[in-house]
């Protein structure tokens, strides 16, 4: 049986199929052609679309016209690691919306050098060594739902008045989350700035930047806020929290944003998403009026019923709740670290949530993906959430894999569905009989505990 193993392992590694990026640079060019002819990019009117990776030593998409959409569907421009590039090139253009790509490990990730007019959301811009986002003599440009992490500065601005920078999460940047230059006027709020190393913003002395919207769909989230949210209201003073901190968050003195948030900003609409790329997502089916969704992780939470385990060592509790006003189901969706554990466990895992009212654990699960690491679920009210496993070899739930667990299991042994002797608890593996696999997953559990 081990050496059959080995080979299906062997087989299945000889199978995988090597994917290469297309090397080289994406021209749009201004008649609206692609160049070279073999670039992966198809076009229908004024929509270009990405149809595979790009790597590039140089820059890796530079669009030369105005009036268009250039949607990167998912792919990756990879660059050089530096030595002047840049991941998308747009100088002096107008009227363009930059979609859905990922740009990472190039000098600037997307630079936008004196233009305006420029929609880019939902890209992932990331590793790049000097800016995520570089605006330079640019106007009227809105970031919106951008995944900004890991480069020098996430944004770089430069110059650039009267732009709008929403709903992007910008974390771990080595300087600045955002760096302002000889800027103003710009108007930066819903966005998420976490961890950014030496500064979360830097702002030019002098010059004001409007960093926050009115309330109550308020400001931004800023990590390293300090402040409490107990009290609620235009000015902070009425009795009870509403997702927003009680006192200002000071950037500098002509910069202030008045209403920080405790969580991540939740939009009006449908399908609307809040994802922290540590690995949890909630998608709600549809919110009439925005807020906050506060997401808390904590070591802390009540106890699994008998018979479970923790996903992970130490165990983690996601503590959610959101001021937005929403209607249907909320789907769920959580990434885990895999190690340690047996393709069994991991098809064996259940998301669950916390029950105020019965007290009790509710599993939520509607799908796993085994192969990303990753669980699925769906519920219509938001509370506490974790991962668990069923105590593998534990048949008669009580907590413990014991004595009693293995005289079940050899009073079941050999059986399957149909016989006198059939216990579905006994086959462990849900493979339709009892049997010595069955056994050695109990012994490879055997004494282990509920914590």
């Amino acid at each position: 049986m081990l050496i059959l193993l080995l080979m299906a392992t062997v087989i299945s590694a000889l199978d995988m199929k090597s994917v290469h990026a297309w090397t080289g640079t994406v021209y749009v060019n201004a008649d609206g052609s692609v160049s070279p002819s073999d670039a992966p990019v198809i076009r229908s009117d004024d929509l270009y679309t990405m149809t595979g990776d790009v790597s590039s030593d140089v820059d890796g998409v530079v669009i030369l016209r105005s009036n268009m959409t250039l949607d990167g569907a998912g792919h990756l421009v990879q660059g050089p690691g530096g030595g002047g590039s840049n991941g998308m090139y747009v100088e002096s253009k107008s009227n363009l919306t930059i979609r859905n790509v990922r740009v990472e490990a190039f000098d600037y990730g997307i630079f936008l050098n004196k233009s305006s007019s420029v929609n880019a959301s939902e890209n992932s811009v990331i590793n790049n060594i000097k800016g995520g986002f570089s605006l330079y003599e640019s106007s009227n440009i809105m970031l919106f739902k951008n995944n900004i992490a890991t480069n020098w500065d996430g944004i770089e601005m430069i110059m650039s008045n009267n732009n709008t920078i929403r709903e992007n999460y910008i974390e771990a940047n080595v300087h600045y989350g955002i760096g302002l230059c000889s800027s103003e006027n710009n108007r930066v709020y819903h966005n998420s700035f976490v961890s950014n190393i030496y500064q979360q913003v830097s702002s030019c002395a002098g010059l004001t930047n409007v960093w926050c919207d009115n309330y109550p769909s308020c400001g931004n989230y800023w990590s390293d806020y300090s402040g409490v949210d107990v009290q609620g209201g235009v000015y902070q003073n009425e009795t009870g929290g509403d997702g927003i901190g009680d006192t200002w968050y000071v950037i500098d003195e002509n910069n202030s944003d008045r209403y920080p948030l405790m969580g991540s900003w939740t939009d009006t609409g449908e399908d609307v998403s809040v994802t922290r790329p540590s690995g949890v997502s909630f998608l709600f089916s549809k919110v009439l009026s925005g807020g906050v969704t506060i997401i808390n992780e904590s070591g802390v939470g009540p106890t699994l019923p008998l018979g479970f385990r923790h996903a992970s060592k130490p165990p983690v509790y996601y503590y959610v709740k959101t001021t937005a006003n929403y209607t249907g189901l909320v789907s769920v969706g959580m990434t885990y670290d895999g190690h340690g554990l047996t393709q069994l466990e991991k098809s064996l895992m259940n998301l669950v949530r916390w029950n105020y009212t019965s007290q009790r654990w509710e599993n939520i699960t509607t799908r796993t993906e085994i192969s990303r690491n990753t669980i699925y679920g769906e519920t219509a009210n938001l509370s506490m959430f974790t991962l668990s496993i069923p105590l593998l070899g534990d048949i008669n739930s009580d907590g413990t894999v014991d004595i009693f667990d293995a005289i079940t299991l050899a009073s079941a042994f050999g059986s399957k569905p149909g016989y006198t002797n059939w216990y579905p608890k006994a086959d462990i593996n849900n493979d339709g009989v009892v049997d010595i696999y069955d056994a050695i997953i109990m012994s490879n559990h055997y004494n282990q505990r509920n914590p």
